[in-house]
C-alpha cells in the first residue's frame, strides 16, 4: 500500500462529493453570457465528451489491469515520453486549480464578509493544500467519503430554495439558438470541466473490485445530471440578467419564499459547499505534484509540493483581482492547451498500449 492506493468506493467518493462544486460558483454566469436560456447545452457536449473519455480509459484498464498511468506509458512508448508526458499533464493539472482557487478565495471573501477583508484570510488554505499534496490521494479518498453528505445536504438545500423561486418559463424555447455559440461555450467549459482525466491517474491504484468502471460511471452520472439541473434553475431564477451574478450558488436561492419567511438560511448551504470545496480544489494540486514527482523520479513529493503550492501561492497575490481578465485570457490562450491535455493526448499515449508486466512504479 502506497500514499496514492485508493478503494473504488472513494474515486466514487472524489466524483460524488468533489465533481459538482467548482462548476456552479461562477461558471454559471459565464456560461449564460455566451449561451442565454441554452446554457444546458454545452453541459451536454462536455459531459459527453467526459463520458467516451471514460469509455476509453476503461478500454485501457481492461488491457493494463492493475497498471498506473506511468507504467502504461512506460511499457508503451519508453521511460523518457512518460516523464514527458506526466510533466505536461503537471503543468496542465496546475491550470487547472487556478481558476477554482480565485473562485474559492472570492466564495468565502464575499459570503461570509459584509466588509471584504485582507488577502490573507484565505491564505491558510495553502497549508492544508501542502499537507494533503505530501500525503496523496488516499487522504483525499477518505476526505471525500465524509464530504459526500455535506456536499449532497447543501446542493439539495440550494436546489430546494431555487424551485421555488425560479421562473422555468426562461428556459424557453428549449431547442431554438445558435450551435455556434454552444460549441465556443463547449470549448471554453474545459477550463471547470473534463474530470474524467483524473481516471487516468487513479488506475492502478484500485484493484479487486467487482465492475468498477460501473461503479464510477455511475457516481459520475449523479452529479452531472446534478449540475445540468443546477444551471437550468440559475437561468429560471435570473434570466437575461444571468450573466452578472458572479457567484451563482450562493444567489440562486435567493428569491425563495422560505427566505422570506424564515430568514438567509441559505447562508447555511454556501457554508457547507465552502467547506467540501477546500478538498475539491486540492485535488488538481495533488494530482499536479504527483505528476511532478514521477516525471522528476523523485523519491518523496516535498520538493514538488512546495513548488506548485508556492506558485500558485504567489500568483494568486499578484492577480486576485483581475478574475475576470484571468478567465478571458484562459479562453484565447489555455483552452486549446486543455483540450489537447484532455482529449487528444490520451488517445495518443494510449495508442500503443501493452500488456502489462505488472511493475508498479507510482
Amino acid at each position: 500500500m502506497t500514499k496514492n492506493d485508493i478503494k473504488i468506493k472513494q474515486v466514487c467518493a472524489i466524483f460524488l462529493a468533489f465533481l459538482p462544486l467548482s462548476k456552479i460558483i461562477t461558471a454559471p454566469a459565464q456560461f449564460a453570457a455566451l449561451t442565454g436560456e441554452k446554457l444546458w447545452q454545452p453541459l451536454i457536449v462536455l459531459f459527453a465528451a467526459d463520458f467516451l473519455l471514460m469509455l476509453l480509459i476503461y478500454a485501457i484498464y481492461k488491457i493494463n489491469e492493475n497498471q498506473t498511468f506511468y507504467s502504461i506509458l512506460k511499457n508503451g512508448y519508453g521511460e523518457t515520453f512518460a516523464k514527458i508526458v506526466y510533466f505536461v499533464y503537471a503543468i496542465f493539472f496546475m491550470f487547472k486549480a487556478y481558476v477554482p482557487l480565485l473562485e474559492h478565495k472570492n466564495l468565502i471573501e464575499r459570503s461570509f464578509y459584509e466588509v471584504l477583508p485582507a488577502s490573507p484570510v484565505f491564505y491558510p488554505f495553502f497549508l492544508v493544500s501542502f499537507y494533503i499534496s505530501l500525503k496523496g490521494l488516499k487522504v483525499l479518498g477518505r476526505a471525500a467519503e465524509f464530504g459526500i453528505f455535506i456536499t449532497w445536504t447543501g446542493l439539495l438545500l440550494v436546489f430546494y430554495l431555487a424551485v421555488s423561486g425560479g421562473d422555468w418559463a426562461n428556459l424557453l424555447p428549449l431547442f431554438y439558438g445558435s450551435t455556434k455559440s454552444t460549441a465556443i461555450c463547449s470549448l471554453n467549459g474545459l477550463l471547470w470541466f473534463n474530470d474524467a482525466i483524473y481516471l487516468l491517474f487513479f488506475l492502478g491504484h484500485f484493484s479487486g473490485e467487482k465492475k468498477p468502471f460501473l461503479k464510477i460511471i455511475l457516481s459520475y452520472a449523479v452529479p452531472a445530471v446534478s449540475v445540468i439541473f443546477f444551471y437550468c434553475c440559475f437561468y429560471a431564477v435570473f434570466s437575461y440578467v444571468a450573466p452578472t451574478q458572479s457567484f451563482a450558488v450562493g444567489s440562486v436561492g435567493i428569491f425563495s419564499v422560505a427566505l422570506e419567511n424564515v430568514g438567509r438560511f441559505d447562508y447555511i448551504a454556501v457554508f457547507l459547499i465552502a467547506a467540501v470545496n477546500i478538498y475539491s480544489v486540492t485535488l488538481p494540486i495533488v494530482v499536479s505534484v504527483k505528476c511532478f514527482e514521477r516525471a522528476f523520479s523523485l523519491k518523496s513529493a516535498l520538493i514538488p509540493a512546495i513548488a506548485v503550492n508556492a506558485l500558485l501561492f504567489v500568483i494568486i497575490i499578484f492577480f486576485s483581482q483581475k478574475y475576470n481578465q484571468t478567465v478571458e485570457f484562459s479562453y484565447k490562450y489555455i483552452t486549446p492547451f486543455f483540450l489537447f491535455c484532455g482529449y487528444v493526448l490520451p488517445f495518443i499515449a494510449l495508442k500503443r498500449t501493452k500488456k502489462p508486466n505488472f511493475e508498479q512504479t507510482d
